[in-house]
């Protein structure tokens, strides 16, 4: 895992097309923008306290294991 320091308004770069921008920084939260072409498969895992085992695929949530 690769851990890295960022400011508000700094750009992170994943290959040639994908592109992560930390847009703000709250107490307990973090606000991450992500710029990627349609191709790319974007998911996010909550803890399960939160959402009952599900995954975040391209803002709609599934069963965890299930392609959404």
């Amino acid at each position: 895992m690769l851990v890295v320091r960022r400011r508000a308004g700094e750009l992170i770069r994943i290959g040639d097309d994908v592109e992560l921008k930390l847009l703000s920084i709250g107490k307990t939260s973090v606000r991450l923008g992500i710029e990627a072409p349609r191709s790319v498969s974007i998911n996010m895992r909550l803890p399960s306290a939160e959402n009952n085992g599900k995954t975040a695929t391209n803002g709609r949530y599934t069963e965890t294991g299930e392609e959404g």
